[in-house]
């Protein structure tokens, strides 16, 4: 998948609707794509929240545990889910880019949602 400006609207609209379908689920703030080069692909957080920044952070946390893994012997990095007092972000690989999704809500079945969500959308997109 090309990255940023390199999107056609088609695919530019894949994305949008992928990240729609995740913010359904009840307790989701927003979520976002970014590549693996760190170039945002789309998001829909909301206006209070740096897409960008949050973009790149998700990347350098999924970059520096994928060493880590990989130190354990374990050879892909599907998902992290980091838990705080106020809800969950969830960093999942989608292929091309990682998927970013906030929650408001710090229950782990909200968090569980969001995850199939996230697989499904991996699945249907791989």
């Amino acid at each position: 998948m090309p990255s940023g400006p390199d999107l056609t609207p088609e695919q530019q609209k894949e994305l949008e609707k992928i990240l729609e379908e995740v913010n359904a689920v009840k307790s989701v703030i927003g979520s976002l794509i970014v590549g693996h080069d760190g170039v945002l692909l789309a998001s829909k957080l909301p206006s209070r929240y740096d897409a960008e920044f949050l973009g790149l952070t998700a990347l350098g946390v999924f970059t520096s545990t994928i060493a880590g893994i990989k130190k354990m012997d374990h050879q892909q990095l599907h998902q992290i889910v980091a838990k705080t007092n106020r809800g969950h972000m969830t960093i999942a690989d989608f292929g091309e880019g990682l998927l970013v999704t906030l929650t408001d809500d710090t229950a782990v079945e909200s968090s569980t949602k969001v995850m199939q969500r996230i697989l499904r959308q991996r699945a249907e997109h791989n």
